[in-house]
């Protein structure tokens, strides 16, 4: 196996987020990165490590994403200043039908949540975040078999035209895009505690790409508002989308239980490419999740998807316990390399 990664994630530094009307420190820290490549390198030494910089084609982002909120992602440069965060403190219920002229009017528009912050450069750190994703991937697509894109800030919850959940570009997404204009059939397998909303969104209403999510209900956790299980695609993407919502300290049994249902859909579905969003924030201690997986139950995840067969990509998303993110990571990957 090989790793990707982003060079430039530590230029991406939000001090707070609010939530409930508070404001605290930020949960996504760029020691996530630092401390999962330094505890696989240490196990694996010979691991190879490309680091990627922002370079990205902007027609391949502009397949998923607006012309519009990629030239707000890149006006940060020139709007805030070096160490400025930008978040919202709350979000108006209000139907925004085109870009607003006034600089906080557009934080509503194109963000959907008090969480995500924007910094200086955000822009760069996306991008370089999608090119590690799409550096992995074209390995993938040549049939090597592993490739981990180790990403920040992650991808799942982007919408099209808005950063939500941490979340900027929809990395996974754009590289399912990709894959399938290379005539593959492609799988989505979101395995993060939270729904990945901007995939499902992305890809409802077709039958060319599947995705599958285990999750908490969005009834009690972010995204909320939807993303439950009796969504399973509209039009022609009837059947396409499956999603299994957990309760909480949902334990290992029951999410290997859940993966089984959703891996049995996965090769049923006879895809070429498996595109995995990985997760670590299901683990017991993790500080803003309740799912009740210990170090020792990713080793078992990782075998059964292992066990699929198919040429598979991981894209890193969740996992905000910065003591035991690097344990978990090593216990996945000891399946998949040992």
């Amino acid at each position: 196996m090989f790793i990707t990664t982003s060079k430039l994630h530590h230029l991406h530094m939000p001090k707070t987020e609010a939530y409930n009307w508070i404001t605290e420190n930020s949960y996504t820290k760029p020691e996530k990165v630092d401390h999962i490549q330094q505890a696989l390198l240490e196990r694996w030494p010979s691991l190879h490590i490309e680091e990627c910089d922002d370079q990205i084609d902007r027609a391949t982002l502009e397949n998923i994403h607006t012309s519009e909120y990629l030239n707000y992602l890149m006006s940060r440069e020139t709007v805030l200043q070096e160490g400025e965060d930008s978040i919202l403190n709350d979000v108006p219920y209000i139907a925004l039908d085109k870009e607003p002229i006034a600089e906080q009017a557009k934080r509503w528009y194109y963000c959907s949540d008090t969480y995500t912050s924007f910094t200086k450069y955000i822009r760069k750190v996306a991008c370089s975040s999608y090119n590690a994703v799409h550096t992995a991937g074209k390995y993938v697509l040549r049939n090597w078999w592993a490739w981990y894109a180790l990403t920040r800030p992650p991808g799942h919850h982007a919408m099209p035209g808005k950063a939500s959940g941490y979340c900027y570009l929809a990395n996974a997404s754009i590289f399912t895009e990709y894959a399938v204009e290379q005539w593959k059939r492609p799988v989505i397998l979101d395995i993060d505690f939270h729904h990945g909303n901007g995939a499902q969104t992305i890809f409802y209403d077709r039958s060319d790409v599947l995705t599958c999510s285990i999750h908490a209900d969005p009834a009690r956790k972010f995204p909320y508002f939807t993303w439950f299980e009796d969504e399973i695609g509209v039009w022609d993407g009837i059947g396409y989308n499956m999603n299994i919502c957990l309760e909480a300290w949902a334990d290992e049994q029951i999410y290997l239980h859940s993966l089984d249902i959703l891996l049995e859909r996965v090769q049923a579905y006879e895809a070429d490419i498996l595109i995995v969003c990985l997760w670590f924030d299901t683990y017991q201690w993790d500080p803003i999740c309740d799912f009740d997986l210990s170090i020792g139950s990713y080793s078992k995840i990782a075998k059964k998807i292992k066990e699929i067969g198919l040429p598979t990509l991981y894209v890193q998303e969740g996992g905000y316990d910065m003591e035991d993110i690097w344990n978990c990571a090593v216990s996945f990957f000891e399946e998949i390399l040992d």
